[in-house]
């Protein structure tokens, strides 16, 4: 899972951006002060954390525009300010709001709970990425006209790549999603069951849609 932090100065995050990658959570920063495009790391994100404290200035304001580009990410803050008079409008405005002292592991669950639940509306019922159909109700894969018997790990995984088809994941991302922590894994884990996946998914058709990313992990899509 990767989450973009918002702040306005790297050396005040430490903790929280410490403490996260601990809890197998990739983290991107942005400062708010930077006249550096906003927009590339906003796509590799899973969720986005807007950090506040005594010295913030307009962070809330790219709120809209995150809903904007993206409305199916989660948006959470982590308050750190001494005087707070506009909570009731930001937990409005946002997903889940933190004020200091906080608790990173539960700042931690929040976020990957989140991710999970928002990238597929809940009254949805099936998804598609190319020429690929899932069907989330009756648990089945089909592409073009042909039916893909998955097994359940299968299923997850499939459903994740296509729920992020286009973006590169790295193999700790797929297994934070996919695998329960308390599952036996060894260190080639996620590529079985990738191959596995592949096999069925891929092997029967001419156009390939899952890519191998040397060193990093995977990526779901067209070429």
């Amino acid at each position: 899972m990767i989450t973009l932090i918002l702040h306005n100065g790297a050396s005040k995050i430490g903790l929280l951006r410490e403490g996260l990658r601990f809890e197998n959570i990739e983290v991107l920063q942005y400062c708010i002060t930077s006249k550096a495009a906003i927009d590339d790391k906003l796509y590799q994100s899973n969720a986005v954390i807007i950090y506040l404290d005594d010295d913030s200035t307009h962070e809330l304001s790219f709120i809209p525009r995150i809903q904007t580009k993206n409305p199916n990410i989660p948006i959470i803050v982590v308050d750190h300010r001494t005087k707070i008079s506009d909570r009731k409008s930001i937990e409005a405005m946002t997903h889940s709001y933190f004020r200091t002292p906080i608790s990173i592991r539960i700042i931690a669950i929040t976020l990957k709970r989140l991710a999970c639940t928002m990238q597929v509306s809940s009254n949805e019922e099936t998804i598609q990425a190319h020429d690929v159909w899932l069907d989330l109700q009756h648990r089945y894969a089909k592409r073009k006209e042909k039916i893909i018997p998955l097994r359940a790990r299968e299923f997850s995984l499939l459903e994740f790549f296509m729920i992020n088809h286009g973006k590169v994941l790295t193999r700790s991302a797929i297994l934070e999603f996919v695998w329960d922590h308390n599952a036996q894994l060894t260190s080639n884990t996620v590529d079985v069951h990738v191959n596995r996946l592949r096999r069925k998914l891929d092997h029967p058709f001419k156009e390939k849609l899952i890519h191998t990313i040397p060193c990093v992990g995977y990526r779901f899509g067209t070429k």
